[in-house]
């Protein structure tokens, strides 16, 4: 019986020892996994600081100090194209003959200067001043013997158809002797215009037939410059807003600036170009065909350009500038239409007059890059 109590105390105490040693180990897991977390959420909070300081860190480098100029727009685009061309007369009178005969006197040289109603070349009238003067003696005679028949006629001493028959003779050589001095007046041949003689088809002493070419005239009154550029320019200097032709005359150190031209419309095949007719008004007549002219071309098609610095455009595979918006650099491709020394001429259709360009600053900036602007550097190109 004792030994059976004894028995049972001791199993009660192994059960006793093993419940406290399972409790024991129980807290020691519980501790052991309490102190791991404490360590994990240490090093999870220090990662995430230290991710926030370096963002911070990128986040102010990024920031780059630059300097900027104001974009304005400029004038339209304007092309200039460069040819060479001559002075023609507006218009060419050819002088012909109005009667058949020989060139008595030519009064006129090539290239001297005429009046309209000037004499510039005489027929013989030898037989005509011949068949004048006998018609002109008849004529008198008719018209004496008239005059006694009309005192006649009044008196009553001869009848009205005696009169009126005498009347006929005397009306008839009256228009003959009319007609032979409107023949005679054809023996001048006088300019009908004013101008230059550019060229003379007969000789003093020659023989020609009605309708003959006496002389050539130039009008030049206008005087025309003629010059051929090429139809793609053409077309260009058509389709401009605005369009002008300077022409300078190195002989005479003489300029204009001429708005008033034609085209011929026509391309010509062997070259491909259009010829253009500029007018140019020759009041004192300084100006005579066949001058050597230096030819400017301009048009423009008044698109808005925008000025900048030449500092403010680089390339890479192409052209292009920062513009800020909001504090931050955007990359904007460009176009480039002109340039001097200092500023150049460029396109953009997301460019406006005002916007701010980097012109300082740009080495290491990239597009989406955040950047503090001195105001102090805004400048105008």
């Amino acid at each position: 019986m004792k030994s059976l109590i004894i028995k049972n105390l001791r199993q009660k105490l192994i059960f006793g020892v093993f419940r406290v040693s399972r409790k024991i180990m129980t807290y020691k897991y519980f501790v052991l996994f309490t102190m791991f977390g404490v360590f994990i959420g240490i090093n999870f909070m220090k990662k995430i600081f230290l991710v926030e300081e370096v963002s911070q860190q990128v986040e102010v480098k990024q920031v780059i100090p630059v300097e900027v100029v104001k974009a304005e727009y400029s004038l339209g685009i304007s092309n200039k194209l460069t040819t060479n061309g001559k002075t023609i007369a507006y218009e060419t009178h050819p002088v012909k003959s109005n009667i058949t005969g020989i060139i008595k006197e030519l009064d006129c040289s090539v290239g001297t200067y005429v009046k309209k109603g000037d004499v510039l070349a005489i027929f013989d009238t030898e037989q005509i001043d011949y068949q004048i003067e006998l018609t002109t003696q008849e004529y008198d005679i008719k018209k004496k013997k008239l005059d006694s028949l009309q005192k006649l006629l009044d008196k009553n001493l001869i009848c009205y158809t005696e009169y009126a028959n005498h009347k006929i003779e005397y009306l008839d050589v009256k228009q003959r002797f009319h007609r032979l001095l409107d023949d005679k007046t054809k023996h001048y041949i006088v300019a009908p215009l004013s101008g230059i003689v550019e060229e003379k088809f007969v000789v003093a002493g020659e023989f020609v037939m009605q309708k003959d070419k006496i002389v050539m005239i130039h009008d030049i009154q206008i005087i025309k410059i003629g010059f051929n550029i090429d139809e793609l320019d053409y077309q260009k200097f058509k389709g401009a807003e605005n369009s002008y032709i300077y022409v300078y005359i190195p002989a005479l150190d003489l300029s204009f600036t001429l708005n008033d031209f034609k085209t011929s419309e026509i391309a010509q095949e062997q070259n491909h170009s259009v010829y253009i007719e500029a007018l140019i008004p020759n009041d004192d007549n300084l100006i005579t065909p066949g001058l050597f002219v230096n030819v400017d071309v301009i048009f423009s098609d008044n698109q808005q350009l925008i000025k900048l610095p030449n500092s403010a455009i680089f390339f890479e595979d192409y052209y292009f500038c920062y513009v800020i918006e909001n504090d931050v650099a955007k990359k904007v491709e460009v176009e480039i239409i002109d340039s001097d020394n200092t500023n150049i001429s460029v396109i953009s259709p997301i460019i406006k007059s005002g916007d701010q360009v980097v012109v300082s600053g740009k080495k290491g900036l990239y597009n989406g890059d955040k950047v503090l602007i001195d105001n102090t550097s805004v400048i105008s190109p």
